[in-house]
């Protein structure tokens, strides 16, 4: 489910592969614990099968495979470095759970000793990095309607593995890109006068679109392995086809609405302005994409060809059909998991500097749980940490730009912010967290956003009454003013 499209234009220009490197802060605002034990220990056997790895590379291209391998590694390690990967111990036994209940049942896959971990990304995917590492997003885990859908994803990256197809990937591409052909075609181009950027697009997007042909190729195939996986486990196994008919809508958001804007930022003091709501008449018309554009744009779904996908595995498990088989092991955990990953998500988003997003995933999660003072403390927070940047003229260093490639939704919600003031974004956050004082005072992070839009308000005397608060319910502060 990996989309490698971007990173092979960057390989192909610069000979490099870049793995998605997050800029995430101190967890200050996780819901999960971190356990570093875990994180020393999984670290160290990831860095142990690099080290193997580096060590059995052989040919006239060796130098290039261990780069990609180097390039990987630092991928895995820029996750752990900026707090990416899921430790907390609850959670990695949960997940735990059903990746032993796929190994017990599939001693092959055993043999592989692969290594599943829970990455905090908010966005709807899971990866096999192909030396053993499978990164499962909790962005996935959150979309999904029981455990056996979970756990065709999970058979789904395992058959990755087991076929060998993210390594087979790298050695066809450094043999490409090393051929003679393709060097002599580099060296042309470089000696070109004119159009020479161009030429090199249009040699990078033939690889790219071969690369989607047979990337696609192995998706069918890791189907149909993981159902031959998944069908000697309890689950359910018709949930392959409806987890592959839900992947092809995946990407929408969790709870799929507007934010309620003018319920949340409207106030007496301050009433709300339809003109923040203003978009340019002609964003959404008018835009016109060539033939290799509708390539990319379709490549760059995180999850493409899910409809036919469904369609060639509908016989595979109408054959392999069996009553009795489980959508679940533990619903509870399951349910109460998803819960938590709502909000991690948000977290994640805002230590990765994207706080338009967090504020957003903020209160679309706050309409479906509004009694939930985390989620009222993360609104407040992402307001606070706007208002600062903007006053620095910083506000698109944490906050995105509307774009015709966006979730129509997420872009009206970008446009509001881009059509609101310094003072508006103060005024928001104090009578927001204001409101609702009452119901948040016990908790810390709420307390935090409280009194900093006291501060970016200019209430300096409310400021200092809920420091003394703060200061004195909270013997161990996690915050200092």
């Amino acid at each position: 489910m990996f989309n490698c499209l971007p990173a092979l234009f960057a390989l192909v220009t610069c000979l490099l592969c870049m793995g998605f490197q997050s800029n995430a802060q101190v967890q200050l605002f996780s819901v999960l614990k971190a356990d570093a034990t875990y994180k020393q220990s999984t670290f160290k056997a990831i860095e142990q099968r690099y080290n193997d790895d580096i060590g059995q590379v052989k040919g006239d291209n060796k130098k290039y495979f261990k780069e990609i391998y180097k390039q990987r590694f630092d991928y895995i390690k820029s996750n752990f470095d900026m707090e990416g990967i899921v430790t907390d111990p609850a959670a990695v036994a949960y997940i735990n759970t059903l990746v032993k209940e796929i190994l017990v049942a599939n001693p092959a896959l055993q043999a592989l000793n692969p290594r599943v971990l829970l990455y905090r990304a908010w966005w709807p995917n899971a990866s096999s990095l192909g030396e053993g590492t499978v990164l499962v997003n909790i962005g996935i885990v959150n979309k999904f309607n029981n455990e056996a859908q979970l756990a065709f994803v999970l058979c789904h990256e395992l058959a990755h593995l087991y076929l060998n197809h993210s390594n087979n990937a790298i050695d066809k591409y450094i043999n490409t890109v090393y051929s003679d052909e393709f060097q002599k075609e580099l060296k042309k181009i470089s000696k070109q006068a004119y159009e020479k950027n161009r030429q090199l697009d249009k040699l990078a997007k033939s690889i790219a679109f071969k690369d989607r042909r047979h990337s696609r190729e192995h998706e069918s195939e890791a189907d149909s392995m993981a159902i031959e996986f998944l069908k000697n486990t309890s689950f359910d196994l018709q949930q392959s086809g409806t987890a592959l008919g839900m992947l092809d809508s995946i990407d929408n958001d969790k709870f799929n609405i507007d934010p309620p804007l003018e319920r949340y930022f409207n106030h007496t003091a301050h009433p709300f302005s339809q003109s923040w709501l203003k978009e340019p008449e002609a964003f959404f018309g008018g835009v016109q994409h060539s033939e290799d554009d509708q390539q990319i744009l379709d490549s760059l779904k995180t999850h493409p060809d899910c409809k036919k996908r469904v369609q060639y595995v509908t016989p595979i498990l109408t054959r392999y059909y069996k009553p009795g088989s489980k959508q679940f092991i533990q619903e509870q955990s399951f349910r109460e998991w998803q819960q938590v990953f709502d909000r991690e998500a948000i977290a994640y988003a805002y230590e990765s500097e994207n706080v338009s997003l967090a504020l957003y995933y903020a209160l679309q999660a706050l309409d479906h749980y509004p009694d939930d003072t985390w989620l009222m403390a993360m609104v407040g927070n992402s307001l606070n940490r706007m208002y600062v940047a903007q006053k620095k003229h910083m506000l698109n260093k944490i906050v995105e730009l509307p774009s015709p490639y966006r979730e129509k939704k997420y872009n009206r919600f970008l446009h509001f912010i881009q059509n609101i003031s310094l003072s508006d974004i103060a005024a928001f956050s104090y009578y927001f967290m204001d409101e609702r004082k009452t119901t948040g005072i016990k908790n810390e992070t709420f307390l935090y956003a409280l009194i900093n839009s006291k501060e970016n308000y200019n209430k300096p005397a409310e400021k200092q009454e809920w420091i003394s608060y703060y200061k004195t319910n909270f013997t161990k502060q996690n915050f200092t003013f």
